[in-house]
């Protein structure tokens, strides 16, 4: 993220930034740090950044670049990043997309999609060790940083880069060599398993989380047609979240926090890698252990709707 906005936008550039969440706002964090004229497009938290206000924002001011989560792993929302970046092309304004929780799980192809800048983590969807980070940029955007000569970064700068990428042999820095490969040999499992088809899975694995939570009663962060297939963000009532959050992790269950104004409020559950329908089945099944502990009254069987959905793999 730190690296997209150093190698684009310089002091006193006007950028746009679209906050649907935490991750969203950390992009203003980051831009004003270096001086730019930021404007930051708030949108209500589970709410997905809408499209036309986006195109009527960009019609009032020109921008150098308009930067946008495709999944905000906060308010567990997905936007529709296709329009929204189709509109920041409309407006020959640089698109500068964090697909951190979105790419290897959501359908996302950087060629059609025609984004500048496009990045994710390795500890995602990817599902190798956290530390390694895959940027993808527009031949536009490298066209532009390599007319640059004061690129305030060294470790982040993408044309230093760029040269070790063309010849390996050339001395820029020593490299995380054992986290290259545990991404190589996730990226191995997933050509194995095939892009599509884990698209494919990770919306089943999706549908039936979101379907078994629903059975419970319980409601969800992110409003309904933009829930993200990666991560799902739910309300805990009466105080309760922290509590399901500590009982779950006894049974062995990670599930994070709410964060900013959902601390304390809701969970967040992320079922992306290679997690499997077990895994699922699990979670539902000690999520509804956890609630009736408590003495929360459920509406049905967590896995009363889930297990047709389960069967789709």
């Amino acid at each position: 993220m730190e690296a997209s906005v150093v190698n684009i936008l310089e002091p006193t550039d006007s950028v746009l930034v679209l906050d649907t969440g935490y991750f969203g706002n950390r992009f203003s964090l980051l831009t004003n740090m270096i001086g730019c004229d930021t404007d930051v497009l708030k949108f209500k938290n589970g709410e997905h950044a809408d499209p036309n206000i986006v195109e009527s924002a960009l019609s009032k001011k020109h921008y150098k670049a308009i930067c946008m989560t495709h999944v905000d792993t906060s308010t567990t929302v997905v936007n529709p990043i296709e329009n929204l970046v189709s509109i920041s092309k409309k407006f020959d304004v640089y698109s500068i997309v964090d697909s951190i929780c979105g790419v290897g799980g959501i359908e996302l192809n950087f060629d059609q999609l025609k984004a500048d800048v496009v990045f994710t983590g390795s500890q995602k969807a990817i599902a190798a060790p956290p530390g390694t980070v895959i940027i993808a940029v527009s031949d536009k955007v490298m066209n532009y940083i390599s007319s640059r000569n004061n690129i305030p970064a060294y470790y982040m700068n993408l044309i230093s880069w760029k040269k070790i990428m063309d010849d390996p042999v050339n001395y820029f820095c020593t490299p995380a060599v054992q986290l290259f490969l545990s991404v190589l040999e996730a990226i191995t499992l997933i050509k194995e398993e095939g892009l599509k088809k884990r698209w494919i899975r990770h919306s089943i694995l999706a549908n039936a989380i979101r379907s078994g939570i629903e059975c419970l009663g319980l409601d969800f962060i992110a409003e309904q047609n933009y829930r993200a297939n990666t991560v799902t963000g739910f309300y805990i009532p009466n105080s309760l979240a922290p509590k399901i959050q500590s009982y779950l992790k006894n049974k062995g269950i990670i599930v994070a926090s709410g964060l900013g104004e959902f601390k304390g409020k809701a969970l967040r559950i992320g079922h992306l890698g290679n997690i499997t329908s077990n895994d699922v089945k699990l979670f539902l099944r000690t999520l509804e252990e956890a609630l009736q502990n408590f003495n929360y009254k459920i509406k049905s069987n967590a896995l009363s709707k889930s297990m047709d959905i389960l069967n789709q793999l």
